[in-house]
């Protein structure tokens, strides 16, 4: 429910880009990619970016989450060159920065195991 609530929110606050938005779907690189799912949403200069896991029972063990970088290890969301390279994590409010265009799956999933990424200039 509070997954649900979050994502919700945020498409109240930014109802414009999830509904006109350019759907991206983006490139997963590292060891567990295959256990990954990203995309991001563009309209004008509002980014929004989703980040979940998937099949990932075999990569934690009973009553552990798939968060952090013990879990995803060098695994990463590659950024195309137009994205913005600072962004606001809507579930847990914390700020990331991907200087090199990738985003570690240990850092956007650190402390939940979904990531909704906003750019920065569309911090709520």
């Amino acid at each position: 429910m509070f997954l649900t609530y979050k994502a919700l929110k945020l498409r109240g606050q930014l109802s414009s880009i999830f509904e006109k938005g350019t759907y991206i779907p983006l490139q997963v690189e590292g060891e567990f990619k295959e256990h990954v799912i990203a995309f991001a949403r563009n309209e004008g200069s509002s980014w929004a970016l989703t980040v979940a896991p998937r099949f990932f029972t075999y990569l934690v063990e009973r009553g552990e989450y798939p968060i952090g970088n013990g879990i995803w290890k060098e695994t990463h969301v590659v950024l195309p060159e137009e994205f913005p390279v600072n962004w606001k994590e809507a579930i847990t409010s914390c700020d990331l920065v991907a200087p090199h265009r990738l985003i570690p799956l240990g850092e956007a999933l650190k402390n939940f195991p979904v990531a909704l990424l906003v750019s920065a200039s569309d911090k709520k």
